[in-house]
């Protein structure tokens, strides 16, 4: 991802154009804000690796857009949002308490050697980000960046559930980190396909000796898709919650 400065530059350069839609014009056009924000209004509740899985909205239209031209193209735009989104998710999470918890938020890392590639990392941005938004409104919150890609791995685009499990199965690891004791770990990250990443994850947070509480996302694939996951032994089972229309959309 290119940085502030460089991206600033790029802008006297080139024609800016909108990370959702692509029309020329601002990074990120009001339509395109309105409609990521119009994409959230029907969050899912389920499970993934027996912890409990949280997201905003389904990976299709500007959501879909926005993740691909923040985590593939460096629009910095669509950062904030985005990471307004995902806490969102987190806060939706049963059970948590922003009297009593502080969140550790462990996004999942990328493949080993991308982020050096890309020049930073879009996952650990975008949950910067949503600390940020969860701070705003009061939550305790730490961005732990302790999960690491200890082996290389495919790109998981196109890979059966099956090949989704065994290419992320030991490819993730935790370095050492000292957790308090009343801390409620949160694994995050972008979309959930099939339940792998996280899993994946969870195993290695678990095998770091820590209990995590959740999970949370942007994006699901479709609730079907998951279901049929679930049913194949990725241990990922997801409900739709209709959010009553007297409910602010900020929650957090």
């Amino acid at each position: 991802m290119r940085t502030d400065s460089a991206a600033a530059l790029l802008d006297l350069i080139l024609p800016r154009e909108c990370a959702g839609c692509g029309s020329a014009g601002r990074r990120f056009c009001n339509v395109c804000r309105q409609s990521l924000e119009r994409e959230q209004v029907r969050p899912a509740l389920g499970q993934v690796a027996g912890l409990p899985l949280a997201a905003v909205a389904q990976y299709g239209g500007v959501t879909r857009s926005s993740l691909i031209a923040y985590k593939e193209h460096g629009a910095l735009a669509v950062a904030a949002p985005l990471g307004e989104a995902l806490a969102q998710a987190v806060a939706r999470l049963p059970g948590l308490d922003a009297r009593c918890l502080t969140l550790w938020l462990i996004p999942a890392p990328s493949g080993r050697g991308v982020d050096r590639r890309r020049g930073s990392s879009p996952m650990l941005e975008l949950a910067k980000e949503a600390a940020s938004a969860l701070r705003r409104h009061g939550w305790r919150v730490v961005v732990c960046p302790a999960a690491i890609s200890v082996r290389h791995r495919l790109d998981q685009v196109g890979l059966s559930e099956n090949e989704r499990r065994a290419n992320l199965s030991g490819a993730i690891a935790l370095r050492p980190i000292r957790i308090p004791i009343d801390a409620a770990i949160i694994l995050v990250d972008d979309i959930s396909t099939s339940g792998a990443t996280l899993t994946e994850l969870a195993r290695a947070v678990r095998a770091g000796g820590h209990i995590p509480f959740g999970a949370a996302v942007v994006a699901l694939t479709s609730a079907e898709q998951h279901l049929r996951s679930a049913a194949t032994g990725t241990n990922v089972e997801v409900v739709r919650e209709r959010r009553p229309k007297s409910v602010p959309r900020s929650s957090i």
